[in-house]
């Protein structure tokens, strides 16, 4: 049986979501640098918003019913007081790096929003119900999916004040949607003996087996768009490298999806998957400064 994740450290990291919100910045900075316009505050921000949301989605949860083997909730009950500090002090760090950019961010800031919030809705303000955007079937990976694409596309597409290609936003969009929704279907099949039925999950409906063809077809399809980027690159005599590295990061992904299974470490799903957003980030900044 799976004991969890025993170093302190790592604990707070995995835990806490830090490595979580590690690969939410670099996401966003390499899209950003790569693509469109690069900058420091928009990385602070999505970086410390992503740990505040998620610290709270963890603290909403922890009235609910537990859940065996969920022990990153149990190590949040153990630190509530002290996350509730750290995740304050993320909120305050993310609106006051936003804000000098907001008027111009807000429209792609929007709707993440609104989902995220929606998404999240604390269950006793729905008398232990799991109501909104998560109960619409097949929605529940897809929502975050959305989040992430939108947030780390649109939100660096929109610091461009120069020639942006519509084609090459919409290849983005859905380059990020595919990678992000990849890596959520594996946690839909450890999370499938705690879902409810009604939110009928990938896994819930077609199973394991199929869900896990699914994902690896979903990751295949990052490979092949970041395959055009290099190609166009090229023939166009650009430097190719920033577009050619994060495949590599792109396969591992799909590699990790192809094991996904039930009894799967909680390593393997906070640590490895959660890791290739770190990963393929950094092969393409990598890919700009070599």
């Amino acid at each position: 049986m799976d004991s969890g994740i025993r170093n302190p450290v790592l604990r707070f990291v995995v835990y806490g979501h830090v490595w979580l919100a590690l690969g939410a910045a670099l996401q966003v900075w390499w899209i950003g640098r790569v693509f469109f316009v690069a900058d420091t505050r928009v990385t602070v921000a999505i970086g410390c918003g992503t740990f505040a949301i998620y610290g709270l989605i963890r603290l909403f949860r922890l009235p609910g019913p537990p859940q065996a083997g969920a022990h990153h909730l149990i190590w949040f009950r153990e630190n509530k007081k002290w996350m509730i500090v750290l995740i304050g002090l993320a909120m305050v760090a993310s609106f006051l790096a936003i804000l000098p950019l907001l008027y111009e961010l807000w429209p792609a800031l929007a709707i993440p929003a609104i989902i995220s919030l929606l998404y999240v809705l604390p269950m006793e303000f729905t008398h232990g119900r799991i109501i909104g955007l998560r109960r619409i079937p097949f929605m529940k990976s897809l929502w975050i999916s959305l989040v992430w694409a939108a947030v780390s596309v649109l939100v660096p597409a929109s610091l461009d004040h120069g020639t942006r290609s519509t084609s090459m936003i919409f290849l983005l969009f859905i380059m990020q949607t595919t990678f992000i929704h990849s890596l959520m279907i594996p946690f839909d099949m450890r999370d499938r003996p705690f879902d409810l039925v009604s939110l009928r999950t990938v896994p819930q409906v077609f199973g394991d087996r199929a869900a896990r063809i699914i994902a690896v077809i979903l990751g295949l399809v990052p490979v092949l768009i970041s395959g055009f980027f290099v190609f166009h690159a090229y023939a166009h005599g650009a430097y190719v490298l920033p577009y050619l590295l994060p495949i590599p990061g792109f396969m591992l992904s799909v590699w990790l999806v192809s094991l996904a299974s039930s009894p799967r470490s909680e390593s393997y799903y906070l640590v490895w998957l959660d890791g290739t957003l770190v990963l393929v980030a950094l092969l393409g900044l990598l890919g700009t400064v070599l």
